[in-house]
């Protein structure tokens, strides 16, 4: 009893993801990336744009048209555009009903230590809103290394990592339980 409880708590921990702090994983070095979008200034008179959501607990962040800005590496924003004032948020959960961006926006925080990259710029274009959509076209995705060099650009993300481990420990639990049924009765 105590082993099978010992096996599905080792396959419970492998079906887990893990933790996620500012700890760089051993073998990765951090990556500064920035974002910028340029066309903002085309926009109709008097809309403006946020993202949302930029930082844990923190309401909206005003981006202004080529001008650098970066969020939290476990947020995943949305660029918003609105008319008047601000929103103020009440809860960062709760997702504005303003026109927004088709796609979340991803940051790299960190790439494999063998890689000469140590900062990245995306550049994206905005090409106007249609309905409740905030239309933006990706320009550039540039990798600079530590001296600040243009570099060609690698694969930088490492979540991709991440998702190996859920289906490993399903593999490993699926594994046992075939093992289990293939086992004979011991007969006395």
């Amino acid at each position: 009893m105590q082993r099978k409880l010992l096996i599905l708590l080792f396959a419970l921990v492998g079906l887990t993801s893990p933790a996620q702090a500012d700890v760089l994983v051993p073998g990765t070095a951090p990556v500064r990336h920035k974002f910028e979008i340029r066309g903002l200034d085309q926009a109709p008179a008097g809309t403006k744009f946020f993202l949302f959501p930029a930082y844990m607990g923190g309401g909206p962040t005003q981006i202004f048209d080529g001008e650098p800005f970066s969020f939290y590496k476990f947020c995943d924003p949305k660029i918003y555009a609105y008319t008047g004032a601000l929103p103020e948020f009440e809860d960062e959960r709760v997702v504005p009903d303003l026109p927004a961006s088709e796609f979340e926006l991803s940051l790299t925080s960190a790439v494999k230590e063998s890689s000469a990259t140590r900062a990245i710029t995306t550049v994206y274009q905005f090409d106007g809103i249609e309905g409740d959509v905030v239309k933006l076209s990706l320009v550039s995705d540039t990798h600079f290394d530590a001296d600040g060099n243009e570099i060609a650009a690698g694969t930088s993300r490492m979540n991709m990592a991440w998702l190996c481990l859920p289906c490993l420990g399903l593999l490993l639990l699926g594994g046992i339980v075939v093992r289990g049924r293939r086992k004979p009765a011991v007969q006395a």
